[in-house]
């Protein structure tokens, strides 16, 4: 099931761009009404932010449940009696995805 599918803020990156580019006219603007608006948009941002960290870690977890997959599969492989080349192949190359994976998981996390 794709809990993202219906994302309220599904392009929450081009939302910061667009609302950080009418940000900078506003506060150099020295009027009462360009202040309140900056301070909408602020708060704008901050709310966009935390969907993109919820988001994020979200998919983390999913992304560590796969990898946890994966590796229940290598354990299998392993310990299977009837390994055969086609065993080792496949060892290999589940192996390379989770590595993969985990470099990718690690990084994401790294930003937050």
């Amino acid at each position: 099931m794709d809990k993202h599918a219906g994302s309220s803020r599904p392009q929450a990156g081009l939302e910061q761009r667009y609302l950080i580019a009418e940000l900078g006219p506003l506060i150099r603007a020295d009027e009462p009404h360009a202040m309140v608006r900056a301070a909408e948009i602020v708060n704008q941002l901050e709310a966009c932010g935390d969907h993109v960290r919820n988001t994020a870690m979200e998919s983390c977890d999913e992304l560590l449940r796969v990898s946890a997959g994966i590796g229940l599969m290598l354990t299998l492989l392993d310990q299977s009696s009837t390994a055969s080349a086609d065993d080792g192949g496949r060892h290999c190359i589940l192996t390379l995805l989770k590595c993969q994976l985990d470099r990718a998981v690690d990084d994401l996390q790294r930003l937050f």
